[in-house]
């Protein structure tokens, strides 16, 4: 199993707003790909001493042929929206995890 985890960085005054936009537009875009067996979205429980609020998208494939097809085919897509939508207000970055 691999799991696709992508961290998220946002300025705390758009919390709420990022939130359902997460829920109700970019987490089912992600999803139509049917790609992904699972997907768990958290939120960090750190506190952040620059200010902000982290969350954690973690996304479940079968193996790494799956995961690629997602980065070949959508993930420059899945970006530009999330760029176009958020700009300098919501910072990412992803890494690849292997269950053990």
């Amino acid at each position: 199993m691999i799991i696709y985890n992508t961290t998220f960085h946002l300025e705390d005054n758009i919390e709420e707003l990022w939130l359902k936009w997460m829920k109700e537009t970019y987490i089912p875009l992600l999803l139509d790909t049917s790609l992904f067996t699972k997907q768990l979205f958290c939120k960090v429980l750190v506190d952040e001493s620059m200010g902000g609020k982290t969350y954690s998208l973690q996304l479940f494939v079968r193996d790494m042929n799956t995961y690629n097809q997602y980065d070949n085919e959508y993930a420059n897509k899945a970006k530009a929206v999330l760029k176009s939508k958020w700009r300098n207000q919501v910072l990412t970055f992803s890494t690849l995890l292997e269950q053990v």
